[in-house]
């Protein structure tokens, strides 16, 4: 019987094989050749560059502090003050509504976060119809009727637009100035979300094969997720639905002890960054370009790199913390 079995199997194993091996070793002698030419730099040299960086981000930072303190009496900074007297900047309209919504959500944000762990565990079928209905009342309690139906019409034309191909709906998802802030920064954050979703659907199923209502509740859990709906961050559908298949994982003492650090850890840089807007004005500054023509380098370099700090810390949120919980990783 031997004779007659087939071995173009075997041979077509060992020569896949082969091929692998030998990717493997050319791999293996490239980076060994560029280690030749662009050998790695000593540990000392390292912390050397890393000293010299942070010692100009620490003077730039003093420069930018020094003249934010010189001009402080002709910006509109707020009335509120430190313990150290000195008035706030509150000209980030962003920051400016992000700590009263954080406040009135965080509450809510625990809620949802105990919620769904209970329905993953229980009854992961309707995870997504909880998402929708939890971030609908929410968004009722928060923008009102005007502003919970925009964020709904948003979803469900890019819904129709994506299945019907009718591109003169593209025309109604066009943002409006005259809305208010808040609302602005959803319909941002949710015509992001309807995107990646849009964009990874066409890509998987571009002939439409599958049935539609799975995937408008899923456009709808998606955009209406509550941890990230108001303040993100942006999370990819892709990451997004891998962890709302994830198995529920039992909390554990280990996992709540983590999980209160991380908070801990929010709330040290939300304070943290709402005390230097005590003592930087960067985004007051930025409405007086009279000022910042007269910046010296250093200063320029200061005021640039209390910007991007600061636009870090604003994005390290809670909700950071919840996708942990739920299996939903960030983008990098």
């Amino acid at each position: 019987m031997s004779k007659f079995v087939n071995k173009e199997p075997k041979k077509k194993f060992h020569s896949e094989l082969w091929e692998e091996k030998q990717d493997v070793s050319s791999n293996i002698k490239s980076i060994k050749r560029n280690e030749e030419f662009y050998p790695r730099n000593p540990l000392f040299i390292i912390i050397i560059y890393q000293l010299i960086y942070l010692s100009g981000i620490a003077y730039s930072l003093r420069k930018f502090f020094l003249v934010s303190q010189k001009w402080k009496n002709s910006l509109e900074l707020s009335d509120r003050k430190s313990i150290f007297g000195s008035r706030q900047d509150q000209n980030d309209l962003e920051w400016k509504i992000f700590i009263p919504i954080l406040l009135e959500c965080a509450p809510y944000a625990f809620l949802h976060l105990f919620l769904a762990q209970f329905i993953k565990c229980y009854c992961p079928q309707v995870l997504r119809p909880f998402y929708i209905t939890f971030s609908t009342v929410m968004m009722w309690k928060i923008l009102g009727l005007f502003g919970t139906s925009l964020c709904y019409l948003i979803p469900i034309v890019m819904f129709v637009v994506l299945y019907s191909r009718a591109r003169y709906l593209e025309k109604m998802m066009e943002d409006n100035g005259e809305r208010e802030y808040t609302t602005s920064v959803i319909i941002a954050w949710i015509m992001l979300r309807c995107v990646s979703f849009c964009l990874i659907t066409c890509d998987e199923d571009p002939e439409r094969t599958k049935p539609d209502l799975p995937y408008l509740l899923d456009i709808l859990s998606y955009s209406f997720y509550f941890p990230n709906f108001i303040t993100g961050p942006y999370v990819p559908y892709k990451d997004y639905r891998a962890g709302v298949n994830e198995q529920f994982e039992r909390w554990t003492l280990k996992k709540f002890v983590w999980f209160s650090l991380q908070i801990g850890k929010f709330l040290f840089y939300l304070f943290f960054a709402d005390t230097l807007l005590y003592f930087f004005y960067a985004h007051s500054l930025q409405y007086n370009p009279r000022y910042i023509e007269n910046f010296n380098p250093w200063t320029i370099a200061g005021y640039y790199s209390f910007i991007l700090i600061f636009f870090f810390l604003k994005y390290v949120g809670f909700s950071e913390n919840v996708y942990i919980n739920e299996k939903l990783n960030l983008m990098s």
